[in-house]
């Protein structure tokens, strides 16, 4: 069975110039794909860093995605405090620091920037094995903007990972 794929531009080698070619065209609309050798991210200098252009090539996810009333990073900034909304992307940042009581943040990046919900302590406790091992997440819940900080108040998870999209998935960077 072959499959077909559409894409306006296809990146050879993920490197510094056809990440920068993939995000500014995936922002403007272009449906981008990135094929490298390697893992994604797979030239990082630092030991365990979180390479950007892990959803550079990830714009032709956007159309399912925006089917399932799913916001991008981008349009996130643009929606109503209060209002409910959904997000998705790579969870690049898991952080539980000791000072927050129990709260969980986690930072999301899509192919057009990153986003950030906070997890208050009763649905960490119900949903930990999830929010502790998905590498790509959807989160539900209502919009929290206050002085230009914009989060969601997770309320609903769904992991969007299989196992074979997880072990192209680095490890994001989490509290211990």
């Amino acid at each position: 069975m072959s499959r077909t794929y559409d894409f306006d531009l296809f990146t050879i080698g993920g490197g510094s110039g056809g990440v920068r070619a993939s995000r500014v065209s995936a922002n403007l609309g272009a449906r981008v794909a990135v094929a490298e050798s390697g893992r994604f991210g797979g030239t990082c200098v630092n030991v365990g860093c979180i390479p950007k252009k892990l959803f550079s090539y990830a714009a032709h996810f956007r159309d399912e995605l925006r089917a399932r009333r799913v916001l991008s990073s981008a349009e996130l900034r643009s929606a109503r405090d209060g209002s409910w909304v959904r997000i998705a992307g790579a969870v690049i940042v898991r952080q539980r620091p000791g000072s927050a009581k129990g709260f969980l943040f986690i930072t999301l990046e899509d192919e057009t920037g990153t986003s950030n919900a906070i997890v208050v302590p009763d649905m960490f406790q119900r949903h930990r094995a999830l929010v502790q091992t998905a590498g790509i997440l959807l989160v539900e819940g209502p919009v929290q903007s206050q002085d230009g900080v914009i989060h969601v108040r997770a309320r609903r998870f769904e992991r969007l990972d299989g196992d074979a999209m997880a072990a192209l998935l680095p490890r994001s960077h989490d509290f211990r």
